[in-house]
Formats: C-alpha cells, structure tokens, sequence
C-alpha cells in the first residue's frame, strides 16, 4: 500500500521529515556478511575482506546515479557499520569446550525466512 501510494511525485513532496521523526528499517545486502566482513557470492564462494580491509568504517551509500566520471549523485541516506577487530581465532564455532551452539528461536526462524 505504501509503495503505490507514494508513486506519485505530488504525494511524495507532500510529506516532510523533520528532526523528531524516526525512521526505522531494515538493511539487507545478501553478498556481504557482517561482522565477520566476508564476500558470499552465489555458487558457495567466500572471500575474507579482513586482509582488504584499512580498519575505516564500512559505508554504503545511496544515491542518485551521477554523471560517468563525475562520482555518485544526490545522496540519500549513508549506512555505515563500525566492524569490530578481532584477534585470530576469537570468531571460532562453539565446541563443547566453550559454549553450546545455540537453537534459533522460532522468531530467529521466522525473520530468517522473511529475509529469503
């Protein structure tokens, strides 16, 4: 319902956000996992970016389709994750020497196929 009613520009320019409103989304990029910063690409082929990575926070931005050679256009909104560091061997999987692996919740379950 939302996406057909704001089709049209003249309801779109209608509304305006001002600095008490708060937004709330979710954001989803199935190719980049987080926060173990790692590439999934389709096919089961995984790149760690940790060796890539300068320890800046990782943005996505969106935007406006700029003009060829000319960066992006007019930004609309940035998301931006702060990645944690950790040492080698901090993000092991849970043996039965340190914690159990953990059931997902039937909400966990739920949310896990709404994303697919």
């Amino acid at each position: 319902k939302r996406k057909k009613y704001f089709e049209k520009e003249a309801r779109r320019k209608a509304v305006t956000f001002g600095p008490d409103v708060v937004l709330q989304m979710d954001f989803c990029y199935g190719y980049f996992q987080f926060p173990e910063l790692t590439l999934a690409i389709p096919g089961g082929i995984t790149f760690d970016l940790k060796k890539y990575w300068d320890k800046q926070p990782v943005r996505f931005v969106c935007c406006r389709r700029g003009e060829e050679g000319r960066g992006p256009g007019e930004i609309f909104f940035v998301v931006q994750f702060e990645v944690p560091e950790y040492e080698e061997g901090d993000r092991s999987e849970p043996t039965s020497d340190t914690e159990e692996a953990k059931e997902p919740t039937e909400e966990e379950k739920k949310l896990a196929e709404d994303i697919d």
